[in-house]
């Protein structure tokens, strides 16, 4: 009957702790740290993209000059994710799990912000302006 007992108890601790890991998960998962100072003044439109991804949205300013307004998670570089997982992993299965309660919601926030950024170009497609918006 202990014996019984025991399994239960250590298979309901392993459901628990294997079915969480929500901060694990979404630090596992976050995406690479984008370098918003690597675009400068100079380089081309097709660099910035390749930095950025694809704009939001794009146009012609007053100076008639084009211009792409991009949305992005700046990401985290790969030892701040390492060190959370490492932190939430362990801390979850020492708690059998309860730490996710406090975990998932402080990886959110962490990963909620997005930064907008607004490029204009020369007519040469040359980046002449860069503003975090």
């Amino acid at each position: 009957m202990k014996r019984m007992m025991a399994t239960i108890i250590l298979v309901v601790a392993i459901a628990f702790t294997a079915s969480g890991c929500g901060g694990f998960k979404m630090v596992v998962d976050a995406p690479d740290r984008i370098e918003v100072d690597s675009v400068k003044p100079g380089i081309y439109r097709a660099e910035v993209i390749t930095q950025f991804g694809q704009p939001v949205a794009s146009g012609k300013d007053d100076n008639n000059n084009d211009f792409d307004t991009f949305a992005f998670k700046t990401g985290s570089s790969g030892f701040g994710r390492v060190t959370r997982g490492l932190l939430y992993g362990i801390t979850d299965l020492l708690s059998l799990g309860l730490m996710e309660f406090l975990w998932t919601p402080i990886e959110s926030g962490i990963q909620a912000g997005k930064t907008k950024m607004k490029v204009t170009y020369d007519i040469n497609g040359k980046v002449i302006d860069v503003k975090e918006l």
